[in-house]
């Protein structure tokens, strides 16, 4: 089924006096379907199976490369043993690779875990260890951090036991066009310190194996009451909490975004994807909505402001949702 905004009369304006704040084409109340979250992405690439869902440094990719990719994360967790239920962390920046996990692990049953990749490994140990999470995806710039977060995890005495059993690595430019990943090789891998080994370490694998499995649809038997998310605070006031999110609440928030941007056109839209996506601002408004709205996400995986200038004057995107400073 579709997974659309879908209106239902309206409740008189005395029983909800804030409706009329809402701009005219806002319904006050919406049906929503009960579905996973991962229908959006289902729906995308059966509709506009050639429209473009990520722009990462000028390579485009359509929602039939993605749907198919993030299937064959699916299957490849499930070779890694991930059941229904298990919890699947993604220490990941605004990424192709990011798309493809967080619907990967939910096509395949697991819980999603957004995490800082800014964090210490002590604040990274604390939340997978908190949330049990059995495999984490990570970027070979950030390796060493959950390496040492696993670490922390093992000594006697740990504050919490350790629970990951593999750790999926990627290299940021495995995402980018031919000629961009030759210049990054030369010029920024090493230096910035993204060339990191980890082949022969326990439980560590490639992303790129991990994708070898076949993008074979199966139905994982997840239900829009299951958990979808676990989606930490900020720590700010004390120790992070992971905050439980169904996918029935987060296809609900999705589409009631979607009702307030009235103009957006499925398939034909861009999306500025600044926010970062382990934060559950990125992730609903911006990656959620475009998902269900078939737009391209110019993959931002951290805010440069001479590039982030020259990608919105080359794709013209409609949405471009920020934060205050």
């Amino acid at each position: 089924m579709r997974v659309r905004v879908e209106t239902k009369e309206a409740a008189p304006v005395t029983g909800k006096p804030w409706t009329r704040h809402y701009d005219p084409d806002v319904p006050a109340s919406l049906v929503y379907p009960s579905v996973p979250l991962q229908a959006m992405l289902d729906d995308a690439a059966e509709n506009h199976p050639s429209s473009t869902a990520t722009i990462f440094f000028t390579r485009k990719r359509s929602y039939r490369s993605i749907s198919d990719a993030a299937w064959r994360f699916a299957n490849g967790l499930r070779r890694l043993g991930v059941k229904t239920g298990d919890r699947v962390a993604l220490v990941l920046p605004n990424s192709p690779q990011f798309v493809i996990a967080f619907y990967g692990a939910l096509r395949a049953g697991a819980v999603v875990v957004p995490c800082n990749p800014l964090y210490t490994p002590p604040e990274l140990q604390h939340q997978l260890a908190d949330s049990g999470s059995t495999i984490v995806v990570t970027l070979s710039r950030f390796y060493p951090v959950v390496k040492a977060a696993r670490a922390v995890a093992s000594r006697p005495g740990a504050p919490a036991p350790a629970s990951v059993e593999h750790v999926i690595v990627t290299n940021i430019k495995e995402e980018m066009p031919p000629i961009l990943r030759v210049l990054f090789t030369l010029a920024k891998e090493k230096k910035d310190g993204h060339r990191q080994p980890f082949a022969g370490d326990p439980g560590a694998v490639s992303f790129k194996e991990v994708l070898t499995a076949p993008a074979d649809p199966f139905d994982a038997g997840t239900g829009p009451d299951d958990l979808a998310v676990l989606q930490y605070t900020g720590g700010t006031t004390g120790t992070s909490k992971g905050a439980m999110l169904s996918h029935r609440a987060l296809v609900a928030n999705t589409l009631q975004c979607r009702a307030w941007f009235t103009n957006l056109r499925d398939g034909a839209d861009v999306a500025m994807a600044v926010m970062p996506f382990f934060h559950v601002y990125g992730l609903t408004v911006v990656m959620s909505l475009a998902v269900q709205g078939a737009a391209a996400m110019i993959l931002e995986p951290q805010f440069e402001l001479e590039r982030v200038l020259k990608d919105v004057q080359r794709y013209r995107p409609k949405l471009f949702c920020g934060a205050p400073r």
